[in-house]
């Protein structure tokens, strides 16, 4: 995990976007935590309790002014390293100091060896803030085999 959290540290140094940012801005994103829709799921047999503390770090990159490139890590609800990269697509809406932003996120991700289909993931969210920390809730409507909606936190801080 360090390594790929060093080698997120420098693609951050070299690119990066969280929701509602503008071309050309950077973001430092926290991953932070996830609610289950149920709490255990099975493996070998024998039931197990999905991690909900999800610690990591990503970066985020404004391509134009409502996508984003994201890359980063976390530890995964199964205690594994993920890896991720993807775009993030937003409408972004400001009430003064104030955005709210929807979106959705297309990642490709690592750290589920239980999935057999390709690690490719779609994440609904929400990002609101003020000004340069923002943070994001996501809503996985369901996750590997036994179809589990997760539900989603990071915070975002512009970093330039």
């Amino acid at each position: 995990m360090r390594y790929q959290l060093l080698y997120g540290a420098l693609a951050f140094c070299l690119a990066g976007s969280a929701s509602a940012l503008e071309m050309g801005e950077i973001t430092l994103d926290i991953n932070g935590f996830s609610r289950h829709g149920k709490s255990t799921y099975t493996e070998n047999g024998t039931a197990h309790k999905y991690t909900e503390t999800n610690p990591g770090l990503g970066i985020s990159y404004g391509l134009k002014d409502n996508l984003d490139l994201r890359v980063g890590g976390f530890k995964n609800s199964y205690n594994k390293d993920s890896v991720y990269a993807g775009v993030n697509w937003h409408k972004d809406f400001y009430f003064g100091d104030w955005t709210v932003a929807p979106s959705l996120n297309f990642f490709l991700i690592s750290g589920y060896e239980r999935r057999t289909d390709i690690p490719f993931v779609i994440l609904p969210a929400l990002t609101f803030g003020h000004r340069a920390v923002k943070l994001s809730v996501g809503l996985m409507p369901f996750g590997d085999e036994s179809k589990v909606a997760t539900f989603q936190l990071q915070f975002n801080f512009k970093y330039f």
